[in-house]
């Protein structure tokens, strides 16, 4: 069973997720968006593609063109599943408008900049979860440094507009 938190992403969650941590690399996050028929629509996000500025904020990137784009530009609404051992939290996040037109290195990524409306913590006291789910990042750490250089840009660009 879940438990309301309120509105703000667990500092715990924040570190984890920091870059300068460097056992964040492969946590996978789910990101549940809603398709056309009204079926959750899942797609795993990497460390590199979110950036937490602070505990309601936070910034992504998504593949332009893909199913996740689309849906999210449509509704502009999201559930992120993050692993926070021995619990998960799910946060709800509203898409904020961005002011600035965001022209980026990588024309393969959209960023988008969210706010956690609501957190939830899901655990169980008799059957807690005992590992994290990892990605393997030997073949693509330097694509997802890449992607998280240029998302870092991007948050610098609009902080200075």
């Amino acid at each position: 069973m879940s438990i309301k938190l309120g509105k703000k992403i667990p500092e715990s969650v924040i570190e984890a997720l920091n870059s300068g941590n460097p056992k964040r690399a492969g946590a996978v996050i789910f990101m549940i968006s809603t398709d056309p028929q009204n079926f959750p629509h899942v797609a795993l996000l990497s460390p590199f593609q979110v950036i937490i500025e602070d505990s309601s904020t936070l910034y992504f990137s998504v593949y332009k063109g893909s199913s996740t784009h689309d849906y999210l530009v449509k509704d502009k609404k999201f559930t992120l599943i993050l692993q926070d051992l021995p619990a998960l939290l799910y946060v709800k996040c509203q898409i904020i408008p961005i002011e600035i037109e965001h022209k980026q290195h990588d024309e393969t990524h959209h960023f988008f900049k969210a706010e956690s409306i609501e957190v939830l913590r899901d655990a169980s006291e008799k059957a807690p979860i005992t590992s994290e789910m990892l990605f393997d990042t030997d073949q693509i750490e330097t694509d997802y440094m890449q992607e998280f250089l240029d998302l870092s840009l991007f948050i610098r660009k609009l902080r200075n507009s």
